[in-house]
């Protein structure tokens, strides 16, 4: 029986490698990694500091003062919602780098950060006690930190292909 004659290929999208040479690209997922977690490291070093300032008299503050202040649910959830922000960042820059497979490489850069953030997070001492919302957005961390990667490789398409 003869096999019918099959279709050419499409050409790949403009600025894309061909499918077969479209491999992982550990260096983006790196990157994309890295810029999550120094990002993230930033800000939260930045709002940290920003604070202290606020709540500090002449210079001096009160540590417990700030420890307290930190421990609210609104400073608590300003730190969340930025970590999130950055871990988009991170997939976006892994997607971009990337330049192929954007949502994949977002993915694994979330899951990169996640994995970093574990092992850096198990070597250090628990400061405060956690109450039920600090279970409850522990829980929900490592999902959303891969859902946000994953948000930013999907931006990093969009981008792609306006």
């Amino acid at each position: 029986m003869e096999t019918p004659p099959r279709d050419p290929p499409a050409p790949p999208l403009p600025g894309h490698p061909p499918a077969e040479t479209a491999a992982a690209s550990p260096l983006a997922v790196i990157v994309g990694a890295a810029v999550d977690l120094l990002s993230t490291t930033a800000f939260q070093f930045i709002y940290d500091v920003m604070l202290a300032m606020r709540l500090g008299d002449g210079g001096a503050f009160d540590q417990e003062q700030v420890e307290r202040t930190l421990g609210l649910l609104p400073h608590r959830l300003t730190l969340y919602a930025a970590g999130g922000g950055m871990s988009v960042l991170g997939g976006f820059v892994a997607g971009r780098i990337a330049r192929r497979n954007e949502l994949w490489h977002g993915v694994a850069a979330g899951f990169l950060s996640v994995l970093i953030g574990k092992i850096l997070s198990s070597s250090t001492p628990a400061v405060v006690s956690l109450d039920a919302a600090d279970k409850v957005m522990n829980a929900l961390a490592t999902p959303l930190t891969i859902a946000s990667a994953a948000l930013g490789g999907f931006l990093a398409v969009r981008y792609r292909r306006r």
